[in-house]
């Protein structure tokens, strides 16, 4: 997968998995619960692609929680770390439903989420929106987000591995980005 054009394949057809798996409902359960599953596979294709021996890590069975961690380790934190603790929370939330029937407060965790990756698009939804149109709609804005994450990240990890010392990339994006 460090083929940059066979991760950018794989972009394209996550997204039209995501239009075929992502539940059209009014259930927020299914919808987190869906939602977490579709962003996770996210994760591990980017780890996967990051990694060059990924199938090393495999016997580790690390959970949710430790692949995203693993991946704040390996990109910059140029605004992807933030990208990765929303999906956090999203873990959170399904941990939550994982373990109790009926969550306490659960409408109000998920409006806390939706908030927080609201609040990181650039055009909000309208106070019309139903809460589950929210949730889709952050849902999907985070898949997003983190499919380009993982593209920077693999072009770039081509980049620093061909070209750059590995201290200095940080500095020399956030200069870029200025």
């Amino acid at each position: 997968m460090k083929d940059w054009k066979a991760a950018l394949a794989r972009a394209e057809e996550f997204e039209k998995r995501f239009e075929q798996k992502m539940p059209k409902t009014d259930d927020l359960t299914l919808l987190v619960l869906k939602g977490h599953l579709l962003i996770e596979e996210v994760i591990n294709s980017t780890i996967d692609a990051l990694l060059p021996t990924p199938e090393a890590l495999r016997p580790a069975q690390l959970d949710c929680y430790q692949r995203i961690r693993l991946l704040m380790a390996m990109v910059p934190d140029i605004g992807f770390h933030d990208t990765l603790e929303a999906f956090e929370r999203l873990n959170t939330l399904r941990n939550k439903f994982g373990h109790m029937l009926e969550p306490p407060q659960v409408e109000d965790r998920i409006k806390t989420f939706i908030d927080t990756v609201e609040a990181r698009m650039r055009r909000r939804e309208k106070a019309t929106a139903t809460l589950p149109q929210r949730l889709e709609k952050a849902i999907s804005f985070l898949c997003g987000e983190l499919q380009a994450m993982g593209l920077f990240c693999i072009g770039l990890s081509k980049f620093t591995f061909l070209n750059v010392d590995h201290q200095e990339v940080p500095s020399a994006i956030a200069e870029a980005a200025k």
